[in-house]
């Protein structure tokens, strides 16, 4: 079973993959624990490590970035149920269309929790990613913008 959701952004797509690439960025937006984190130059081998409670339950895990095709494309494998999630980044008008899909292994392929997967899983992303959305597009906002710059004539050149 595959899941899958499709998002836009108002935001360019280096901001948007960005935020996806580095755990570092979302910290204020999951809805969990954020421990450690180790992000990596190419970002290849980011990791991250999470916990959260549930009925006095702890559950601990940790995501780590498989692939990485810059602005492109990011793929996570996640502790929890062994998860593998594909993030795709493409432009869209003036914004960026990230499309998610999460591809759930192990105890997830058993039913009924590959029922269960699919009542959770849009609840889930219908709970988080407008909290992403929101954080991105401001970042967007504030971002300074490169401004062109006129070669400076020295005097060699006058």
């Amino acid at each position: 079973m595959v899941a899958r959701q499709s998002f836009y952004i108002e935001a360019p797509v280096e901001t948007v993959f960005e935020y996806f690439k580095d755990p570092n960025l979302t910290r204020d937006l999951v809805l969990f624990d954020l421990g450690d984190v180790h992000v990596t130059k190419d970002g290849v081998g980011t990791y991250s490590s999470w916990s959260f409670k549930v009925a006095g339950l702890r559950f601990e895990g940790f995501e780590v970035l498989t692939e990485v095709v810059p602005g492109k494309h990011i793929t996570e494998r996640s502790s929890m149920a062994q998860m593998r999630w594909d993030y795709d980044f493409a432009p869209e008008g003036s914004g960026t269309r990230v499309t998610m899909t999460v591809r759930p292994q192990s105890l997830w392929r058993i039913p009924p929790f590959d029922r269960l997967f699919d009542l959770v899983f849009p609840r889930m992303s219908s709970a988080v990613m407008p909290r992403y959305i929101k954080a991105i597009e401001e970042a967007a906002k504030t971002k300074p913008k490169a401004v062109p710059t006129k070669p400076r004539k020295t005097a060699a050149a006058r």
